[in-house]
């Protein structure tokens, strides 16, 4: 049951661009493209988008309280300002696990960066500082190398001070959907090619159902749809 509802707005015209909705102080998906968000102690959200890309702090109400937080030398091809860029189109912030103790967050691209190699790049942002720990976008914190056939991530979150997870999927759905899997990650481990050590959690196109629970006469459950976004730590 819905029981409240948040409009996100900008009363004081923090985006360095004018908005797309000109009456009124409504933001809407013209303005950035929120894949990700993380609400902390005092009631606030953080919210990573991939149009510029960039980290956006809004109050529990839905004002943005400052400018839209960059890393240097990270932009997408879908920026608003209009600058070069060194990522596609929809590859940029995707998922952002947050710490435990609510001090940082993890913000992960959903692509590669030009001239970067293979893998995707995860950054360290200070939350209490406001800013990224990062250099630039050329010196992340960690890499995630996905699956072959793997073409994005869905999401990622901590389950604990240093371990993840990372939901990895192909582009394809319904009979066609090959690789839809939850990999567990530490950040203290990496390989010797300096990609996160990855842990096969479930396969979600391959879930026993025992008790047959989505009540198709099955003791098999399966998720192919295109894209899953969204993965939450009961316990």
């Amino acid at each position: 049951r819905v029981d409240r509802i948040i409009n996100l707005r900008d009363p004081e015209h923090h985006l360095p661009y004018p908005a797309a909705r000109q009456a009124g102080d409504l933001l809407t998906g013209a303005d950035f493209d929120p894949e990700s968000f993380r609400r902390v102690a005092d009631g606030s959200y953080w919210i990573g988008e991939e149009f510029n890309p960039s980290l956006l702090h809004f109050s529990a109400d839905g004002l943005l309280l400052a400018p839209p937080f960059r890393l240097k030398g990270l932009n997408s091809k879908d920026n608003p300002l209009g600058v070069p860029s060194n990522l596609p189109r929809s590859r940029g912030f995707e998922g952002m696990a947050m710490s435990p103790d609510q001090q940082w967050l993890y913000p992960m691209l959903e692509g590669p960066l030009d001239g970067a190699g293979p893998g995707l790049n995860i950054y360290t942002f200070n939350i209490e500082e406001s800013i990224f720990v990062n250099k630039d976008a050329y010196k992340p914190s960690f890499r995630y190398r996905l699956d072959e056939g793997a073409t994005a991530i869905g999401d990622f979150t901590m389950y604990s001070d240093r371990g993840g997870l990372v939901i990895e999927r192909d582009s394809k759905e319904n009979d066609k959907a090959l690789l839809k899997k939850v990999y567990k990650v530490n950040l203290d481990k990496t390989d010797e090619d300096g990609f996160l050590v990855k842990t096969l959690v479930a396969d979600l196109l391959d879930i026993d159902d025992p008790h047959d629970l989505n009540q198709d006469g099955e003791q098999h459950f399966s998720f192919p749809f295109w894209t899953i976004e969204g993965l939450v730590v009961i316990n």
